[in-house]
């Protein structure tokens, strides 16, 4: 599992690189507030703005018990465990009230050898989930 996260990592910047952000001819709040989001356990890594992130429902993830993974969510149609180090803290109020507490992840698609997976290098989660 973490020489997959590794893998995915590696491939973000030209990742985030490739495809211009969702609205970049449009400056409003919601698409500030996207881009501002980073993570600070991954020496600042930016979670690369609301094109790459997906907005997940109630039934889309849940809590666990393990201090290692705390959330599985179903990214990309994929069942994923989310490592502790992507989850972070939301920078600022999301200013979009209809999307406030839904949880929210970044992730890229990530092939190691023949196995392909999703690596999520950022994740907020409501803190009532």
């Amino acid at each position: 599992m973490r020489r997959l996260l590794l893998a995915g990592l590696a491939l973000l910047p030209a990742i985030c690189a490739a495809q211009p952000p969702q609205w970049t001819t449009t400056d409003t709040l919601e698409h500030r507030w996207w881009d501002a989001q980073t993570n600070p356990q991954m020496n600042g890594l930016s979670c690369c703005g609301h094109a790459d992130g997906e907005l997940l429902a109630s039934d889309q993830w849940h809590a666990t018990s393990d201090p290692q993974f705390p959330f599985v969510a179903q990214v990309r149609g994929v069942w994923t465990k989310i490592p502790a180090v992507a989850v972070i803290a939301p920078k600022g109020e999301e200013p979009n009230v209809a999307n406030r507490w839904r949880a929210k992840v970044w992730s890229v698609m990530s092939w190691h050898g023949a196995r392909q997976g999703v690596v999520v290098y950022c994740g907020i989660f409501p803190e009532d989930g």
